[in-house]
C-alpha cells in the first residue's frame, strides 16, 4: 500500500470515530425534537452508533487502535505510578 492509501484510510477511519462523536452527544437531545417515528429513528441511531465505531476500528487498523486505547490509558493513569507496580 502506498502513503496515500494509508493516509485517506487514516482519515476516514478519524472522521467515522468524530461522527460517531457527534452522534453520541445528539442523541440525549432527540427525544425532545419534533419529528415523526421518533421511537424508530432513535433506535435506527444507537443501532448505527454501535456498529459505526467498529467499521472506523477495522478501517483505522490494529496501531490506530493501539493508540486509540493509550490516550485514555494516559489520561487516567494516576501520577507517580507505574505500569508494574502492584502496590
Amino acid at each position: 500500500m502506498t502513503a496515500n492509501t494509508l493516509s485517506f484510510r487514516k482519515e476516514l477511519g478519524l472522521f467515522l470515530l468524530g461522527v460517531v462523536l457527534c452522534y453520541w452527544l445528539a442523541l440525549p437531545i432527540l427525544p425532545f425534537l419534533a419529528f415523526p417515528h421518533k421511537a424508530l429513528v432513535i433506535s435506527g441511531l444507537v443501532v448505527a452508533g454501535e456498529i459505526l465505531p467498529l467499521v472506523a476500528i477495522a478501517i483505522l487498523g490494529k496501531e490506530y487502535w493501539g493508540q486509540i486505547k493509550q490516550w485514555p490509558r494516559q489520561l487516567f493513569r494516576w501520577p507517580g505510578k507505574s505500569r508494574n507496580d502492584n502496590g
